[in-house]
C-alpha cells in the first residue's frame, strides 16, 4: 500500500479544502452517503443538510460541500440538488479515464515495458473528459450563486474562509534550502526503506532506486509548495468575487493551467524509470499493491 502512495505525484491540493472526506473524483474516491429524502428539514435551529455531498474536487465541490451548511429552502434545495446531479456523468467519465491509465499502467508494471501508444491515448482521454467537467462546473457556480440570497452567499463565504485559514494555519513553514534538502532525503529514505521492505530490494537495486528518487526530487524542486500557493491565490481570486454582486464564474480562473493529466504524467516518468531496475516478482508485487484502493485516510485529505 504505501508504494502506490510514494509514487502519486499528483498536486491535489485543491482536494484539501475542496474535495473533502466525500470526494470521489480521480484523487478521492470515499462514497458519499446523504440523500436529499434521508435528511431532515431546515429549521432555525439546524441547517439543512438534505443536499448530497458532491463527489468531485475544485472550487465546485468546495463550494457546494459547503452550501449544504446552509439553511437553505426547498426551492434552493431542489434546485442545488439538479446542478450536483449534472456532475455525476461527467466525475464518471474523468474516473473512468483514470482508471484506465491506472490499469495500462500496471499492466506496463508486469509486462515490463509500457505501451506509449495507449498511455498517450489515456493521458488525451483524460484531458478531454475534465475539459468538459470544468466546463460544467463554471455553470453549476454560477446556478449556486443565482440560487443562494445575499446573507446566504456572505455565510457561505465566511465558512469557506474559515476553512482556508485553518488548511493555512496547518501549513508547514517554510524552511532554507538546507532544511528543504535535509527534508527531501529524509522523506527519500523513507520511501527506499519501504521499498526495499515491500519489494525485497537488494544492494544494487537499493543503490539505483536512491539514485532514482534523489533525481525525481532534484527535478520537481519546489513544485509542489508552488502549485499550492497557486491554488490559493486562485481561491481568493474566487471567493473575493463570489462575495461581490454579478458575480460570473467566467470571469474567475477556476482551475489549474496544466493539462489535467500532469500528475500521472510525472508518475510514468518515475515508473519507467524504475520498473526495469526490477525482477518480475518484484514487478508482480510493485503492479499488485498499485492495484489495491488507497487506505481510507489518504482518500480524505482534509475535512
Amino acid at each position: 500500500m504505501a508504494l502506490r502512495l510514494a509514487f502519486s505525484l499528483s498536486l491535489i491540493l485543491v482536494a484539501a479544502p475542496a474535495c473533502q472526506s466525500h470526494g470521489k473524483g480521480p484523487g478521492a474516491s470515499a462514497s458519499a452517503t446523504a440523500s436529499a429524502s434521508a435528511a431532515p428539514a431546515p429549521s432555525a435551529s439546524a441547517p439543512s443538510r438534505r443536499l448530497p455531498l458532491l463527489r468531485r474536487q475544485g472550487f465546485a465541490g468546495l463550494a457546494f460541500n459547503s452550501a449544504g451548511d446552509l439553511d437553505l429552502s426547498d426551492d434552493q434545495v431542489s434546485t442545488l440538488k439538479k446542478l450536483e446531479d449534472d456532475f455525476e456523468p461527467l466525475d464518471r467519465e474523468v474516473r473512468a479515464a483514470s482508471e484506465q491509465l491506472q490499469a495500462d499502467l500496471n499492466a506496463g508494471i508486469r509486462a515490463g515495458k509500457f505501451d506509449e501508444a495507449k498511455l498517450k491515448a489515456d493521458a488525451a482521454a483524460i484531458d478531454k473528459a475534465s475539459l468538459t467537467a470544468q466546463a460544467q462546473e463554471v455553470d453549476a457556480i454560477d446556478g449556486l450563486y443565482g440560487a443562494l440570497d445575499p446573507d446566504q452567499r456572505s455565510a457561505l463565504i465566511t465558512a469557506l474562509r474559515k476553512r482556508e485559514a485553518a488548511f493555512q494555519a496547518g501549513r508547514p513553514p517554510a524552511v532554507p534550502d538546507a532544511g528543504a534538502s535535509a527534508a527531501a532525503a529524509k522523506r527519500n529514505q523513507q520511501t527506499l526503506d519501504r521499498m526495499t521492505k515491500d519489494l525485497a530490494l537488494d544492494a544494487k537495486q537499493k543503490k539505483e532506486v536512491a539514485a532514482l528518487l534523489a533525481k525525481q526530487e532534484g527535478a520537481s524542486g519546489s513544485g509542489s509548495a508552488d502549485g499550492r500557493d497557486d491554488m490559493l491565490k486562485r481561491l481568493d481570486a474566487f471567493l473575493d468575487a463570489f462575495d461581490r454582486p454579478g458575480f460570473s464564474a467566467k470571469d474567475v480562473d477556476l482551475t489549474d493551467s496544466r493539462p489535467a493529466h500532469t500528475p500521472q504524467s510525472a508518475e510514468i516518468g518515475l515508473l519507467e524509470t524504475l520498473v526495469p531496475i526490477l525482477t518480475p516478482e518484484q514487478r508482480e508485487k510493485l503492479a499488485a499493491a498499485r492495484s489495491r484502493p488507497p487506505p481510507i485516510h489518504m482518500r480524505a485529505p482534509l475535512n
